[in-house]
């Protein structure tokens, strides 16, 4: 417990707010992202720095603190829906080469538009999602047009997967590159801040993916074994993708997520049936 009295006047209301118990308040709603962070030893360090005899040190955790502060709270208001799916049993088997074509990605669900993250409004800049399945196989297309027109080296997409059960926040995640039409795919475990890549002589089942450089964008398809994928509770396998281009910070998701990066709330729930 942090102890009031030794903070300066400006920064007890700040302290007070980090008293609560926000990793609990959080727990359910889309503000876990961050509110599991009050929970670090960074964030500890800064509210110690509140009562620092070193101005800079008082300046610099009131900053942080304040920032952290304001996205907790906009979670907290975060007042999205959660998409629930149910894809296309496969007609048509697509082949995995990272070009959507239209015979193969008949009879599907798809999402169309992106949404930037901290944003609720979709943008329909032409962005595809695609979804189907049969019993061995969830089947994943995607399409993205290039930002501001043209291709970035860093533009990636990551499709990841919600595992059920145990405490805090545990996925598994496959990431796409599409630079010079090459794919970059890696099948890694994350959890509670921890990241394991799986090697492909872990005896996981093989993963197929595949990207493709347009014109305008670039094309992504991935065949993922659905005994990789665990099930929730409610009978839904939780599924999401984020497309990242880092060199200006842009992130994007087929639904609305309140923050960037791997929001673990708002994903997309899909049902399977055996």
């Amino acid at each position: 417990m942090l102890l009031l009295s030794g903070c300066f006047s400006n920064s007890s209301s700040l302290a007070a707010f980090f008293e609560r118990d926000l990793a609990s308040e959080g727990r359910s709603t889309p503000a876990r992202y961050m509110t599991d962070r009050t929970l670090s030893d960074e964030t500890a360090g800064y509210l110690r720095d509140l009562s620092s005899r070193d101005e800079g040190r008082r300046k610099e955790a009131f900053r942080q603190l304040s920032q952290l502060k304001e996205l907790i709270e906009f979670g907290l208001s975060w007042q999205m829906p959660a998409f629930e799916l149910n894809p296309g049993l496969v007609v048509t088997k697509p082949v995995i080469d990272g070009k959507l074509g239209r015979n193969e990605w008949k009879s599907t669900i798809e999402i169309q538009g992106s949404c930037p993250a901290g944003r609720r409004r979709r943008y329909f800049d032409g962005s595809r999602l695609l979804f189907k399945y049969d019993k061995d196989f969830l089947y994943i297309g995607a399409y993205f047009p290039f930002t501001n027109g043209k291709q970035s080296k860093e533009d990636h997409a990551i499709v990841y997967f919600d595992i059920p059960g145990g405490s805090g926040w545990r996925y598994k995640e496959c990431i796409l590159s599409p630079e010079k039409g090459n794919t970059f795919m890696t099948w890694s475990y994350c959890g509670n801040g921890a990241r394991e890549r799986i090697l492909p002589d872990s005896g996981e089942p093989q993963i197929q993916a595949a990207s493709a450089v347009l014109q305008h964008g670039y094309s992504i398809e991935l065949a993922i074994p659905r005994r990789l994928l665990k099930i929730h509770p409610d009978g839904c396998c939780r599924a999401g993708l984020l497309r990242w281009d880092p060199a200006i910070e842009d992130y994007r998701t087929p639904v609305a997520i309140p923050y960037h990066g791997h929001d673990l709330f708002n994903r997309l729930r899909l049902r399977l049936p055996e």
